[in-house]
């Protein structure tokens, strides 16, 4: 199955403020798994505090929002 960039989009409105440059991050993260062709079910987001930590809500694979600074700690142990 060939994956495009709607899927791996999510129905959540994304509530960042015009201009934020988390959009650009997360039109990144949308393209690089397309062009990846990565599996949803294999692939985890880890994110830690502010704005940007809401990004596994607008991505459409497993995503862990965890505690302030320890996104590395929780990745590690997910791989």
């Amino acid at each position: 199955m060939v994956r495009s960039l709607n899927d791996y989009r999510t129905d959540v409105w994304v509530d960042w403020c015009p201009g934020c440059g988390n959009y650009g991050i997360l039109a990144a993260l949308y393209k690089a798994f397309a062009e990846l062709q990565l599996d949803p079910t294999n692939t985890v987001i880890v994110s830690g505090i502010g704005c940007s930590g809401k990004t596994p809500h607008f991505v459409k694979v497993n995503g862990v929002h965890t505690l302030h600074g320890r996104a590395i700690a929780f990745a590690t142990g997910i791989k």
